[in-house]
């Protein structure tokens, strides 16, 4: 990911238009980001990620997944 989420996102329901204007834009470029990758072929298939995931949540130290 090229850009880190702003600091704090308030909760949608009392969050400031020009705060809203924020979020959507940075969702926006998210999406952007994950469609590109998808479209390279970065990516990784169900069970594998699963896998990785368990062992990462666990706090297993892990080189980054292997992306197809």
């Amino acid at each position: 990911m090229s850009q880190s989420a702003p600091r704090h996102f308030p909760d949608p329901s009392i969050e400031t238009p020009s705060e809203r204007d924020v979020r959507l834009a940075w969702e926006r470029q998210r999406i952007a980001e994950a469609d590109a990758d998808l479209a390279a072929g970065r990516y990784i298939e169900g069970d594998d990620a699963l896998e990785w995931l368990d062992k990462w949540a666990a706090g297993e130290e892990l080189e980054e997944p292997a992306v197809e």
